[in-house]
This record gives C-alpha cells, sequence and structure tokens, in this order.
C-alpha cells in the first residue's frame, strides 16, 4: 500500500533480521538519496507526491511491535540516520516533534544487525556532537564501515544548509511516498529477501550464503532454537576477517588485482569433503556454480533435519576456520621471511589454496612444506606447463595419506618436468616469472626480514630484472665492445644475453637508473642496492667467463640443493 515516510515511522518500530545483508551503502549511494530529495522539495513547492520506491516487511517473530524489513533496509537506515541529522540542527521544540519519529521510550526506532547496533548507537550519539570522527577506529566490519562513511556525508551534506533549508529538508523528506508491502509468512519472507536487490547494490556472495543457510535452518530445523544464532555468530566473524583480508596492503599481489569473498569460498569448496557430500567445486568451476551446487546439495538432505543440522554446523565452522587461516597466511607475509617470499616474491598460483589454507587450519604448514609448494609452483605454472588441475588436486593426496602423503604426490607430479624447469630457470631466466624467487633463495639467504621489507616499498614486490650486459649492445652492434667481454660476435652474444649467467635481480628506481650504462657506470648503481649481493657483486670484471661460472653454478645448485628433493625421486 502507499505510504509516506512519516507515516512509516509515526508509530512502528523496525528491526533488520540476522539472515539480511550487512549495511552496503556507500557515499555514491547516498549522493543519489539525496538528490531524490532535492527533486522532492521542488515537487513539494508544487503541491506533486515523490516516489522513491519499496519496501517489503513481515512481523517481526519475536516482538510483534516490531517490523523486520526483507526490502529496503539500505534506503530505510540511510533515511533514518539523514532525519537524526536534520533534527539536531532544529530548534529544540521542533527537535523534539521530529524525534517522535526516531525513537520510542528513549530507544531507536531502528534496530540494524545485532553486531552493528551498539555501533550505530553511539555513531548517532557522536553525530548530535557533530564529530564522529572517534567513531572510525570501532568500524572493524565493511558494514560498520559503510554507515561511518554514509552518516559523514550526511554531517557533510548537512552542515551547509541553513535553519530555513533544513525545515525544508525535514518537510520534503517526511512526505516522500513508497509502496510497502506485508509478508505475512517469515519462511518466505526470508525468499523473498533472496531473490531482491535494493537500489543497485547487489547482494554479495557472503550475504547470499549467509540467508540461505539460515532459509534452510529456519524451515527445517526449528533454526530458531540456536542454529539460527549460530550461523549468524559465525557470519559476524567471517565478515569481520573479510574486513581485515581486504584492508590488507599484500591482498592484491597474493589474491590478484579482481579479489573478492568469492575467491575464498572457491577456495574452501575444493579443499574439504562433508558427511555424505563430495567437494563442492573444481577448479573449472566459478564462484556462482559452486553457490548452486551448494544449494542442490541442501535439497538433498533437506528432509532428514538431523544430516542438514549437523552439515550446516560443520560447514559454517569450516569455512569460518578457513577464512581465518586464510587472513593468518597473509598476516604472516609482515612477520615471516619464508612467507613473504613464497607469497610475494614467489606469487603462488591460488590453485594451490585449497590445500595450502588446509594445512594451514591443521597447523602442519611449516617452512619446509610452504617452500616445497613454491618449488612445485614454480614446476607446474612458471617453467613448464600450466598444470592447473593437478595443482587443485593435490588436495586428495592430503586429505587420504596426511602431509606425508601429499609430500609424496607434490615430488611425484614434478619429476617428469623436472628438466625443463632447470632449463628455464638457466637458459631463459629472462622470460621466467619465477626469476627472483630463485635469486632471493640462491644469493640472499643472509638477508635479515627487515632488509627483505625494505625491498616492498608500496603494495607490492617490485624487483626488476637487470641485464648486466644491456641488450643496448646487441642493438647497436658494438662489436667491439663485445668481443672486449669475451665473445666472439653479436650471435654468441646473443646466445647468452637472457641467460642467469646475465641477471640480477634489482631494485625498480636503481634499474631504471642503469638502463643501458657500460659497466663501470653500473658499478656505482649497484653498490646503492639494498641486496648486500648486489652490493657485491664485480660488475667492472664481468664477462662472457663470468657468466657462464654463474650458469653452471645455479644450474648445480638447482640439482643439489634446490629441487634436490625432486631429482632424488
Amino acid at each position: 500500500m502507499k505510504t509516506t515516510i512519516k507515516e512509516i515511522f509515526q508509530e512502528e518500530g523496525y528491526s533488520i533480521p540476522n539472515y539480511q545483508r550487512d549495511y552496503a551503502w556507500k557515499d555514491k549511494n547516498f549522493r543519489d538519496l539525496w538528490e531524490d530529495l532535492e527533486e522532492a522539495i521542488g515537487y513539494n513547492k508544487k503541491g506533486y507526491e515523490h516516489f522513491i520506491g519499496t519496501m517489503v516487511v513481515a512481523k517481526n517473530e519475536d516482538n510483534k511491535k516490531l517490523y523486520d524489513i526483507i526490502d529496503g533496509q539500505q534506503r530505510t537506515t540511510t533515511i533514518f540516520m539523514l532525519l537524526h541529522v536534520l533534527a539536531n540542527e532544529q530548534n529544540e521544540k521542533d527537535k523534539q516533534e521530529t524525534r517522535k519519529y526516531l525513537y520510542q521510550k528513549g530507544e531507536l526506532k531502528l534496530e540494524v544487525a545485532p553486531q552493528n547496533q551498539s555501533f550505530f548507537k553511539t555513531l548517532l550519539e557522536a553525530a548530535e556532537k557533530e564529530n564522529i570522527s572517534h567513531c572510525e577506529k570501532d568500524a572493524d566490519t565493511e558494514g560498520k564501515q559503510n554507515l561511518f562513511e554514509v552518516l559523514k556525508a550526511i554531517l557533510d551534506k548537512v552542515s551547509k544548509l541553513s535553519e530555513e533549508e533544513v525545515n525544508e529538508c525535514l518537510e520534503a523528506l517526511l512526505k516522500m511516498v513508497l509502496m510497502r508491502f506485508e509478508e505475512p509468512d517469515p519462511g518466505r519472507a526470508i525468499r523473498t529477501f533472496q531473490s531482491v536487490n535494493d537500489r543497485g547494490v547487489p547482494l554479495l556472495l557472503l550475504d547470499k550464503l549467509k540467508s540461505l543457510l539460515i532459509y534452510y535452518s529456519n524451515t527445517f530445523c526449528d533454526g530458531k532454537r540456536g542454529l539460527d544464532q549460530f550461523i549468524n555468530d559465525h557470519f559476524g566473524e567471517i565478515f569481520k576477517i573479510f574486513a581485515k583480508i581486504k584492508k590488507s596492503d599484500h591482498i592484491s599481489s597474493v589474491g590478484g588485482p579482481k579479489f573478492d569473498e568469492g575467491d575464498i569460498f572457491r577456495y574452501h569448496a575444493g579443499s574439504q569433503r562433508f558427511d555424505g557430500i563430495e567437494f563442492l567445486g573444481h577448479y573449472k568451476t566459478s564462484t556462482d556454480n559452486i553457490y548452486e551446487k551448494l544449494k542442490a546439495e541442501l535439497k538433498k538432505i533437506k528432509s532428514t533435519k538431523s544430516t542438514l543440522e549437523s552439515f550446516i554446523q560443520s560447514y559454517v565452522s569450516d569455512l569460518k576456520n578457513f577464512y581465518q587461516a586464510f587472513l593468518d597466511l597473509l598476516s604472516e607475509i609482515d612477520t615471516n621471511p619464508t612467507t613473504l617470499k613464497v607469497m610475494l616474491i614467489n606469487k603462488i598460483n591460488p590453485l594451490f589454496f585449497n590445500s595450502l589454507i588446509r594445512l594451514k587450519i591443521n597447523n602442519e604448514l611449516d617452512a619446509e612444506t610452504l617452500k616445497l609448494f613454491a618449488k612445485t609452483d614454480i614446476v607446474f605454472f612458471k617453467a613448464t606447463r600450466d598444470r592447473k588441475s593437478a595443482a587443485y588436486n593435490l588436495i586428495n593426496a592430503y586429505l587420504e595419506k596426511g602431509k606425508k602423503g601429499l609430500k609424496s604426490e607434490m615430488i611425484a607430479q614434478c619429476r617428469n618436468d623436472i628438466e625443463l624447469a632447470f632449463w628455464q630457470s638457466v637458459n631463459n631466466a629472462s622470460n621466467s616469472s619465477c626469476f627472483h624467487y630463485v635469486f632471493f633463495e640462491k644469493n640472499c639467504q643472509e638477508m635479515g626480514f627487515a632488509d627483505l621489507k625494505k625491498l616492498i616499498p608500496g603494495k607490492q614486490f617490485s624487483q626488476e630484472k637487470e641485464h648486466i650486459i644491456p641488450i643496448d649492445l646487441l642493438k647497436q652492434r658494438l662489436y667491439n665492445k663485445i668481443r672486449d667481454l669475451g665473445f666472439e660476435d653479436e650471435k654468441d652474444l646473443e646466445a647468452y644475453i637472457n641467460t642467469y649467467g646475465n641477471l640480477i635481480s634489482l631494485e625498480k628506481p636503481l634499474n631504471s637508473k642503469g638502463k643501458d650504462k657500460d659497466l663501470y657506470e653500473k658499478d656505482e648503481i649497484y653498490k646503492s642496492s639494498e641486496i648486500p649481493f648486489n652490493r657485491h657483486f664485480n660488475v667492472k670484471g664481468f664477462n662472457k667467463k663470468v657468466l657462464i661460472e654463474r650458469n653452471n653454478e645455479m644450474e648445480k645448485w638447482l640439482i643439489n640443493t634446490f629441487f634436490k628433493d625432486f631429482v632424488a625421486h
């Protein structure tokens, strides 16, 4: 039925049910609402109504005086905050009148998600003093961060209004029209939520997943007795964990530039089997398809309450542990040199994450195992063809035979391609994506962790491959200089110029500075490097003989040290 904002808040109180998504609006969404309000002021002066959308509600089962907001919570929450800030700018008499729409017996008429309610109340109290900056430190989830950001934008807009303009905005806001629908069936209410989006903010994967599980808990497991709360509490933790993951300086390097919460959900789907349910994931399966597969599995077991309840508890608990273990591994980059080198310098392929994070959950991911993953990654992806299936399916060996079985499987899978890995690491080093990791493992073992961290000035590892004998020597065909370095001719130099022997890992600014400089000029540049190996490198005495010796040393080191486990088998 058609109603107004004034009528919405005149009598009833509202709550956000626990299956709802977190508050998702941002500054941009509020600006859209503000434009609606400016239009409404114009319509109001002409005596016209201004329609702003729909609202779907259902009676709260625990408190019949409250309505759960099924659709429209983002807009309703934002309008509530805007009303609160506008009221604060009124004279005392008018303020008391407006506060009737906001408070009932001293309590807010809007109860946001339980995990946000205390923060929401504190935020509004701080807004009355027109300073909310101290609240930002407590915004430990994305939902709280969004509440803070939008309220800050509201305060900024309202602070520029005169008292007359404030009253004009309030009058227009309270007269805004929407269609309010009431859903009588709580089970159908959850279904309704799953099928709608609110003002251009699509449901995120975790929002959909949480509501799906609460629907099955509520409908088939008497979830009100505890399982609903179990899901809600665990997802509250998952949202907090994911907010920290998104803030990590290293997530774009580890997860990729398009990383989102669905990626971790996908890694998890291929990391564990549950009773009667095989892996939900496959290395080719998208996030959406895994979600659909989970829905199909829930449908299959819904008729057996104990099985469904047991699965939901196990799945939700394990999912939270997986997100936490992912965050722990990410955080270790700042405290552990092995983790830094494997995750940032080598940038291990995410197809290993199902096994890697499962080991982390079980406290079995030590430095030796992490290095073995890095070497397997080099063989599978960086030195040979892409072996996506082999990487993803390593989890089978771990779940069936434990850590020892996993290591044996990794070694067995790498054996046939090890010679190609040798060749790429030495003879095609310039085109090898594992060059920096191999260089650091061979030449920089004595570097302290603090010195390693200096090589990451921003969020990305920014070392570059430096050609000691510059490529420009070939382009310019400086035959005398080529022969002075011990090469017979241009073709002889071309055969060696991109091999490991002619490369070092150098900081990006130094590499730019040394581009196409001669060896004597490079000597001073190398001495400015944070890497001891580079500072002590005898570039003035470099020639073909030294280059070949470096190649031979690297080949021996790869066989006898770096890849010795693979070679021995």
